[in-house]
């Protein structure tokens, strides 16, 4: 899974992890049971299942492919504190 992150058309961020990770696959499992509610419908399709980092940040195969460190303090209230943080430790030597 690839997962990119713009700002006013700007790339911030590609974070990267196998999208079989068990808490982002079970959180994507729960989203379509939801839709379906157990049952495929021909088509009747989910379009959008969100998603956020905490779905995916404790994966231990996760690496961040590029993150534009100096954008992160350009747009301070377009990502949350707890978000940097996290992207900002995984890059620096928590990452593969």
């Amino acid at each position: 899974m690839l997962i990119s992150g713009f700002v006013d058309g700007r790339l911030i961020y590609i974070i990267r992890f196998p999208f079989s990770y068990r808490e982002f696959a079970a959180h994507l499992k729960s989203k379509l049971d939801k839709f379906y509610g157990g049952t495929h419908q021909t088509g009747r399709y989910l379009r959008s299942a969100e998603f956020n980092y905490k779905h995916y940040h404790d994966c231990p195969d996760l690496s961040i492919v590029y993150l534009d460190s100096g954008a992160l303090d350009d747009y301070p209230h377009k990502l949350s504190e707890e978000f940097k943080k996290f992207v900002v430790a995984k890059h620096h030597g928590r990452s593969r």
